[in-house]
């Protein structure tokens, strides 16, 4: 696998991790510190940033992600 295909892997890992740490930590090796994102309902810059977005979108589905968390 290249390492493009790791970092869209990581990208998509991080935004389907529920557990708090663990998608900090794939957040934290997926973007750099400063990074952007932007989409056509967010725009944010940095980690923190980046993830309350992704801890804002979970929440908009729980049902969603709940069965993230019993898989």
């Amino acid at each position: 696998m290249n390492n493009a295909n790791r970092l869209v892997e990581r990208y998509i890992q991080s935004w389907n991790e529920t557990d708090p740490v663990r998608g900090r930590v794939l957040l934290e090796n997926t973007f750099v510190e400063h990074a952007g994102y932007t989409d056509p309902m967010i725009v944010v810059q940095g980690w923190d940033a980046i993830d309350a977005a992704i801890s804002s979108v979970q929440k908009m589905f729980p049902a969603r992600y709940s069965r993230l968390r019993a898989k």
